[in-house]
């Protein structure tokens, strides 16, 4: 009977133990991208003691459950109370990359793996012989790159005058957080009253390759050719081993009918310039006519005589 009364005790003495120590965090909801960031927590010491207590973090992939690294900090002492944990009370802090596929910076304020993943925290208590879990807590962040893949060409309401463009973007940064980078392009029509995002999630692709490896990509030869008539939008996707990891802007873009020419472009030093009645002056000019004149005596009226040559 002795012996079944201690083992009650122990339990309770344990279970009290545990829930000495709530645990709260304090994550942003958006923009991690450092080790740094994940130590954003508070604790609070609910007993009567203070206890010494270290800080346990496992970094898993959410799609997986692969272990990418974990983390152990420096020993703390908590008062009664809360206590808001800054990054200068835990160091230093030892990081064990386990998995080398997801490139992680080893550095303690490196930048985190691109993805999805579960972070887990706990708190041991390390002042007695042994060491005991008094707290732990979950959440799912999500790291996305400093910059996502961005569209070069076609250019964004960009006219073109190929039927079928080379697709060209470059990659999300830093390149160094990515192991093995891919990319999906979609292509849709864009309907009237439809705005370009709206028809890059709602509508049937006319053109979608989901694993590309590089950062360009020809429309085929082996599709119909782009409809002059129609406007066209583009996306690009970014994944890391397969799994996304963010999205280019919407652009669009249409052909031009072949039978039409653009107007042609004059560069600013192509500007005729006018001169005052004494020094009036002529140009010989073919297509659009641009002028620029210095009005230094406040002139009201600018008189431009133009004449067809052609025949």
């Amino acid at each position: 009977m002795k012996k079944i009364i201690f083992v009650l005790l122990l339990g309770i003495c344990n279970s009290l133990s545990y829930s000495q120590v709530v645990m709260n965090l304090q994550l942003p909801p958006a923009g991690i991208t450092t080790k740094e960031q994940l130590w954003s927590i508070s604790l609070v010491n609910s007993g009567s003691y203070d206890l010494n207590v270290t800080l346990e973090m496992q970094f898993t992939d959410a799609a997986n459950n692969q272990r990418v690294f974990t983390a152990v900090t420096n020993q703390i002492t908590l008062a009664k109370g809360v206590k808001q944990i800054r990054q200068a009370d835990i160091m230093p802090v030892t990081y064990n990359i386990i998995n080398s596929s997801y490139n992680v910076d080893a550095n303690p304020s490196g930048l985190l793996p691109v993805g999805v993943f579960n972070v887990c925290y706990t708190v041991v208590s390390t002042g007695g012989h042994m060491q005991e879990l008094v707290s732990d807590e979950c959440e799912t962040i999500e790291v996305e790159p400093l910059s996502p893949p961005i569209l070069i060409y076609p250019s964004d309401a960009e006219q073109l005058e190929t039927s079928r463009p080379l697709f060209t973007w470059s990659p999300p940064a830093p390149i160094n957080l990515f192991s093995r980078l891919n990319y999906e392009l979609t292509l849709v029509e864009v309907l009237p009253l439809q705005s370009p995002s709206d028809a890059v999630q709602q509508n049937i692709p006319l053109y979608f390759s989901p694993d590309i490896n590089f950062t360009n990509l020809q429309y085929p030869a082996t599709l119909k050719e782009l409809d002059t008539a129609k406007i066209y939008a583009w996306r690009i996707k970014a994944k890391n081993n397969y799994q996304p990891i963010a999205n280019s802007e919407v652009w669009t873009f249409s052909v031009l009918n072949k039978n039409t020419t653009l107007p042609k472009r004059i560069n600013y030093s192509d500007y005729v310039k006018p001169a005052p009645q004494q020094n009036a002056s002529y140009f010989v000019c073919d297509g659009i006519v641009n002028y620029q004149y210095n009005n230094i005596i406040n002139d009201s009226i600018l008189r431009v005589r133009i004449y067809d040559i052609t025949t």
